[in-house]
């Protein structure tokens, strides 16, 4: 008996350890992946040396990077400071002072340095700090709480019609299945057989944001990426399990996963978490995605395997 229960043990073990090494496998081919595709979009300034091979090394790449260009910034500051301001092309939204004073004031560095900590506003029992808004300043990286602060705000406004989980959604979806996620929709008070869509944000390897998008009435998947790196391998049967495990009346389809192209595409390394939004913006008001020179998104029916 006791034998018999020592080997269940070791093979338990083994068996661990072997997902252990798939997963640590998985990790450094994606982020192999996403280490290619951002050399093959680097420019001039943004050049990444060869040696950056992982994720970390690539971060303090980055850090290097902005002090650059903060410098050039003010460079070009000083030379715009002699010249007459340009007349924008483009429409700007219009904004009332006392709109535009709280903006000023909440992303003001001066503050940020001095009072990272204080609290400007609370919005679904989250409080939203300086330290959380300075990820709208200029070379930065967004991060958990605007992402999930700003797709309830799309759900608040969508009544009922859209369900945004937040960005811890998809990890514990990916990892344990509907077993680790089958009390969300409950808990967010969520018909999720009554929703047009569910958008689903994607934070890869911690450094990278995209997104996947459930077409209830349609019945498919839709994945964007500001890289235009492929959809996770776990995207397309997870979401399935899920929408089969919570609505079955769903559980006899497809769902073809489908990739967006001539979407946006990010120029740097750090909008990626703005795309994002501005996509899942797009999709919330029912309009298309469109890329830049103003031609509606087409979408690659092609079934991903």
């Amino acid at each position: 008996m006791r034998k018999s229960r020592h080997f269940r043990l070791l093979a338990r073990c083994r068996a661990e350890r072997r997902l252990q090494g798939l997963r640590r496998r998985n990790q450094r081919n994606r982020q192999d992946e996403i280490l290619r595709k951002a050399l093959s979009y680097r420019t001039l300034l943004w050049r990444i040396p060869q040696s950056c091979r992982q994720v970390k090394d690539i971060l303090f790449w980055k850090g290097f990077l902005q002090k650059l260009v903060w410098r050039l910034g003010d460079l070009e500051e000083r030379v715009q400071a002699k010249q007459p301001p340009a007349r924008p092309s483009f429409k700007t939204v219009a904004e009332s002072p006392e709109e535009k004073q709280l903006v000023d004031s909440a992303l003001n560095k001066h503050k940020l340095s001095r009072h990272p900590g204080e609290v400007i506003c609370v919005r679904f029992n989250a409080e939203i700090s300086r330290r959380h808004l300075s990820c709208l300043l200029p070379d930065q990286w967004v991060n958990d709480e605007i992402m999930n602060c700003y797709l309830r705000l799309l759900q608040e406004q969508s009544k009922g019609q859209l369900w945004c989980p937040s960005s811890f959604f998809w990890p514990k979806l990916e990892a344990g299945g509907h077993a680790a996620v089958h009390r969300w929709a409950r808990r967010a008070a969520v018909d999720v057989a009554g929703c047009n869509a569910i958008i689903v944000p994607l934070h890869l390897e911690g450094c990278h944001w995209s997104l996947g998008v459930l077409e209830m009435l349609q019945r498919k998947i839709l994945y964007m990426d500001s890289l235009g790196l492929p959809a996770p391998q776990q995207l397309q049967p997870r979401l399935i399990e899920y929408v089969a495990k919570e609505v079955p009346s769903l559980s006899g389809f497809d769902w073809p996963l489908s990739m967006i192209n001539k979407t946006p595409t990010q120029q740097n390394t750090s909008d990626c978490g703005i795309f994002v939004l501005a996509y899942a913006e797009r999709i919330a008001m029912g309009l298309p995605v469109r890329s830049v020179d103003g031609s509606p998104s087409g979408i690659n029916h092609k079934v991903l395997k």
